[in-house]
């Protein structure tokens, strides 16, 4: 059984402090009210994802025939097992660099 208490946000935290350190302080606000953003969208995903998953395993549980209902819980399982892996290891925040403009300068 898969507990909602082993994803903690606290390690999101602390890999942004250590980024804050490189950032120059006035880029620090724009970063920091994103990465809040971005952490509050994470929180509710992972929350509706376990709130489904919850509902779902309800469901399977209701099934009557036995081995129906080990091997469909067993699949759910470890499709939640593998959802829990890739979200914790997509949730990193990498400020990123993007193109503006393109200047082509032709001498005569």
């Amino acid at each position: 059984m898969i507990s909602t208490t082993d994803f903690h946000f606290s390690e999101m935290t602390k890999q942004v402090n250590n980024e804050n350190n490189a950032l120059k302080p006035y880029h620090l606000e724009i970063y920091k009210n994103l990465t809040d953003d971005m952490n509050k969208l994470m929180e509710v995903k992972y929350k509706n994802r376990t709130k489904s998953f919850e509902f779902q395993r309800s469901r399977v549980e209701k099934i009557g025939i036995e081995n129906i209902r080990v091997a469909r819980l067993k699949r759910l399982e470890s499709g939640h097992q593998k959802w829990l892996k890739d979200f914790g290891s997509s949730k990193k925040i990498i400020p990123g660099i993007k193109h503006l403009i393109s200047v082509r300068i032709d001498g005569s």
